[in-house]
């Protein structure tokens, strides 16, 4: 069995949020270019888990404000978007 010491636990955290932010990020870019509307709920699912894990658990990964990084996130792909002339749009949750 292979032990973890407190270094490479955090170096899994920091991988864990960082693949989030990455799925997030690809999500939001796709959910709003994609011209498979047939994909659009599988976007919205990867949207929303995301969001709850940055609103329920980034807290306990890195001590880290979950909405900051929601909003940051939804600003640095906005204006990636916009650079296209596209308006980011960000759906709706359907809880």
């Amino acid at each position: 069995m292979i032990a973890i010491n407190d270094e490479g636990a955090k170096r899994l955290m920091c991988a864990v949020v960082l693949q989030a932010v990455r799925d997030y990020q690809a999500a939001l870019r796709h959910y709003n270019i994609s011209k498979h509307k047939d994909r659009e709920i599988e976007f919205k699912k990867v949207i929303r888990e995301c969001e709850l894990f940055f609103q329920e658990n980034i807290g306990a990964y890195c001590g880290i404000d979950g909405e900051k990084i929601i909003m940051k996130i939804r600003a640095d792909v906005a204006e990636s978007l916009d650079d296209r002339g596209i308006i980011m749009e960000v759906p709706e949750n359907d809880d």
